[in-house]
């Protein structure tokens, strides 16, 4: 089960916030004009041009979504269309690739 969204009004407090829960092991970021497709838990599709992903040291993994930089959200569940592949991969397992 997903984590309850952070939320603060300062970018910079709501990444404070999120060491509460655990240290932050790594980020990874893309910007892609042409997209990539990304599917929640419940199987919805929504297709992003940028992307910011935080991993926690608890082994989740937290995402402003849909450019809404106030609130970070678990995405620990979510998958990600790997384009070298054309395959579904997990937050996890695409988090460990080079590139998308």
């Amino acid at each position: 089960m997903a984590n309850e969204p952070i939320t603060n009004e300062s970018y910079q407090q709501l990444l404070v916030d999120l060491g509460v829960g655990g240290p932050q092991v790594g980020e990874k970021s893309f910007n892609l004009a042409d997209g990539f497709q990304v599917k929640d838990e419940a199987g919805q599709e929504e297709t992003y041009t940028y992307w910011d992903v935080i991993r926690r040291a608890d082994d989740t993994y937290w995402s402003p979504l849909k450019g809404d930089r106030k609130t970070l959200y678990d995405i620990t569940g979510y998958t990600i269309l790997a384009k070298s592949t054309q395959e579904w991969l997990s937050i996890a397992d695409w988090f460990a690739l080079e590139g998308i």
